[in-house]
């Protein structure tokens, strides 16, 4: 690489060493670590983070990443970031970027696509994380801190070179993309067409409002059967490779239970120092008056006094506290000391149990805080996480045993010409058979597994699919036959179809209540008889909302199916109530075009290459199932 740089970059600009450096480790933060091909366990332990076709992501890679992720939201969420912090799944999100790393990559080889060194210096140079002055920082000074620090640098260039990479395959991919010019006029039309409307409203207190008989269901439910289909399904049979099944033959090693307990002594099988503590809330927004923050700091004055005097302190937050914790009287349980906002968790840690704070200020108010207990910090002993230890070593020798046996299985089946059955029998497993299972449906023993699912719908008939990583085990699906449509049986949709029964309901009594009153193409006739607002709406585009007609996509687009001077029949509204609704003007949607057409194709396209791209990973996901070592992602997300 550097001898790429001394060929190309003789004249530019250097800067401050220190500076530079920061900004070649923030984009190290950015890109990670990268994808580890080799176990490094040499016994065999789980020490890994994710395991893809065979290959590994380590532990480091995968900690690493996460440590970088965490920085990069703490960065961009600021003082919210503790609150957000259990929400954001930080593990989970890490390891799923490295595994499409992993997947990608792969890809792209597979698609003979290569990246030269020429190509990785144009990224760097382009690298707006190395820039000053608009210009790249210089040959000589990115020489200097190449080798201030080879190891880092070497990884920051890997990783360069497996954005190129990728960022090939993707163009790739999203070459095929195109925009019609009527994609951009419809767009266009969507995004840009408004129409005002005059309506009224029937409120639901005037309407039925008892569920619907259960004769009325069963009558509703037979006079609509084409609303209640299932859609084409599949039928077929699978077999399953059980984990635990595989794991009850398992005998682990004591040698090696002992080994991964010392590797994960200080991480898994350990414990942050928590503290139990309950407080009593006064509210007050962070840009509250002046007046307002000195109101809620002496109310919180007094309830100090009162709690300080004697008083129960679960009492009074029972009384007073303004948070959800009241009723409990103020208990927070125990917590450690990242999870909560750093000005509560600084006052809790400088008190000792039995102490009451002084009113404490944070984003949320002031809190007055009693510490009740505490929990040292403390690493479990060698035979408190030995079950555990045993469990995750078994689960992974399962996996493995399970992935290898259904490998075995789909070469078997291969050979023996696609007879399933004969396959089932030389690998000693069970077939289980399905009947007319559709998307969104579970597999019969198996429960909701949308990547067999996806894999099924894939199959011609008679086709076997790929091995599929499922909670239970792994699973080879055969597709045999179709299942035609049918409707779904009423107790299968029995919520929904009372729903629908009861807004027809209601429907239907509007008509009755507007057609004494003169029928509803004469708005404010009917209003003036039913004592009724006719209320009107400002232009308003196809998304809503529409006043109090809401935002419901089924009304808009009924409304907007109507022709100027229009009026339309009784429409349910998700409230409950039901409005009559006229069009009174339709402006023509299609000014400006030509003058937005360009940036409009441009966004369209993005759009469409990202669904695309997205799409392609979801099958890759889907057709290689990555092992993930659920427990170290957890261990990361419950930090």
């Amino acid at each position: 690489m550097l001898n790429v740089f001394r060929e190309n970059l003789r004249h530019l600009k250097w800067i401050l060493l220190l500076v530079v450096f920061s900004f070649i480790l923030t984009i190290y933060a950015v890109w990670g670590g990268g994808v580890s091909q080799n176990d490094s366990s040499p016994d065999g332990a789980q020490s890994w983070a994710a395991r893809v076709d065979g290959e590994v992501i380590s532990i480091q890679d995968f900690q690493t990443e996460a440590r970088n992720l965490d920085a990069s939201y703490r960065q961009l969420l600021g003082a919210q970031y503790d609150q957000q912090r259990a929400f954001l799944r930080v593990g989970q999100t890490a390891i799923d970027r490295l595994i499409n790393e992993s997947l990608l990559e792969k890809e792209a080889k597979r698609a003979a696509l290569s990246v030269t060194e020429q190509e990785v210096a144009n990224a760097i140079i382009k690298d707006p994380s190395l820039q000053q002055n608009g210009a790249f920082i210089g040959r000589e000074r990115y020489e200097k801190l190449y080798q201030s620090n080879p190891v880092m640098f070497e990884s920051y260039e890997a990783a360069v070179r497996r954005q190129v990479l990728q960022n090939k395959l993707r163009s790739l991919l999203e070459d095929s993309v195109t925009v019609s010019e009527a994609e951009l006029e419809d767009a266009y039309r969507r995004q840009n067409e408004k129409a005002a409307f005059d309506y009224l409203v029937l409120d639901s207190s005037k309407l039925p409002a008892d569920q619907p008989s259960a004769s009325a269901i069963e009558n509703y439910y037979q006079t609509h059967l084409a609303d209640y289909q299932s859609g084409e399904g599949r039928s077929g049979r699978y077999v399953l490779f059980n984990t635990k099944d595989i794991a009850a033959g398992i005998d682990v090693p004591e040698s090696e239970i002992r080994s991964q307990f010392l590797q994960d002594q200080k991480t898994v099988y350990s414990t942050p120092e928590k503290r139990r503590a309950s407080h009593i809330l006064i509210k007050v927004s962070s840009d509250a008056s002046t007046a307002q923050v000195k109101a809620a700091e002496d109310k919180a004055q007094k309830v100090l006094k009162r709690v300080r005097s004697g008083e129960d302190f679960a009492k009074v937050a029972k009384e007073v506290s303004e948070d959800s914790t009241a009723s409990s009287g103020g208990d927070l349980g125990y917590f450690t000391r990242d999870q909560m906002v750093r000005e509560f968790a600084d006052a809790t840690w400088a008190l000792k149990v039995g102490q009451i704070s002084d009113p404490v200020r944070s984003p949320f108010g002031f809190h007055v805080i009693l510490l009740t207990d505490m929990q040292a910090a403390r690493e479990l002993t060698l035979e408190e996480a030995r079950p555990q230890i045993l469990a995750s070593l078994k689960e992974a020798r399962s996996r493995d045993e399970a992935q290898r046996r259904a490998s075995e299985f789909a070469a078997k089946l291969k050979s023996a010409g696609d007879d399933f059955a004969k396959a089932a029998r030389d690998s000693a497993v069970v077939p289980k058979e399905f009947k007319g299972v559709h998307p969104g449906e579970p597999f019969p023993d198996l429960g909701l597994q949308p990547a067999v699912t996806a894999g099924l719908f894939a199959l011609k008939i008679g086709d076997a699919g790929t091995p599929v990583t499922v909670g239970t085990g792994v699973v080879v699906v055969q597709f045999l036959e179709v299942t035609p449509g049918a409707a779904l049986p009423l107790e299968k949709v029995r919520d929904r179809v009372a729903a629908d029964a009861l807004r027809q309901m209601r429907v239907e009594a509007a008509r009755r209540i507007l057609d004494t009153a003169g029928g509803g193409s004469d708005l404010a006739a009917v209003a003036k008889r039913l004592k009724l607002e006719v209320k009107k709406t400002g232009p308003i585009p196809q998304t809503g909302p529409a006043g109090e007609l809401g935002a419901d996509a089924v009304v808009l687009r009924e409304i907007f199916s109507l022709k100027i001077g229009e009026t339309s029949p009784p429409l349910a509204l998700p409230s409950g109530s039901v409005a009559v609704v006229k069009m009174v003007d339709r402006p023509d949607p299609m000014q400006g075009f030509a003058a937005q057409k360009a940036s409009l194709r441009n966004n369209l396209l993005y759009t469409k290459r990202d669904r695309l791209f997205r799409a392609y990973v979801d099958r890759l996901r889907a057709e290689h199932p990555a092992e993930i070592n659920a427990a170290l992602v957890e261990q990361i997300d419950r930090s």
